[in-house]
């Protein structure tokens, strides 16, 4: 097994620990894809339900869940409810099909740090990602890949 670092020392960017949430694992891959071609040096986690979210999340420390909300077991906004009180809560995106803006405040309300669309373009949940995973990690840049193209 390999050693994570938590740090390039080259640039001295960091390299968030994101775990993907999505009942689907072609759209799991789809993310993981994403996020790896775009990000230099992410550590990617996944989870295929709600509750094996919260298990993961307790065990480890993750920077930033990417969560659909649109869940067959526990409801989507009881675990971003639940990650948000917990000690341990990472960084939330909400990553939904559903983008009426009534769905958006009520992530808001209950403390997701965004939302992107499925239905945007692959760049904006990108975007997403490094705005919030920067935050998350006090302002250090996060390293992008050569190729990630933006």
């Amino acid at each position: 097994m390999a050693v994570l670092r938590r740090q390039d020392t080259a640039t001295r960017a960091i390299h968030p620990r994101i775990l993907i949430f999505d009942e689907h694992a072609a759209m799991r891959r789809e993310i993981r894809r994403l996020l790896a071609d775009g990000i230099h040096g992410v550590i990617l986690g996944e989870a295929a339900s709600g509750e094996e979210v919260l298990e993961i999340c307790r065990k480890q420390k993750w920077d930033l869940v990417v969560l659909d909300v649109e869940m067959r077991s526990l409801g989507g906004f009881d675990v971003l409810d639940r990650l948000k009180r917990s000690r341990w809560g990472p960084a939330v995106l909400v990553f939904s099909l559903e983008s009426r803006s009534s769905y958006v405040e009520q992530a808001r309300r209950f403390g997701a740090d965004g939302y992107v669309s499925k239905q945007a373009k692959p760049h904006l949940l990108l975007d997403a990602v490094q705005k919030i995973s920067a935050t998350r990690l006090k302002g250090r840049p996060v390293a992008r890949s050569a190729g990630s193209g933006r």
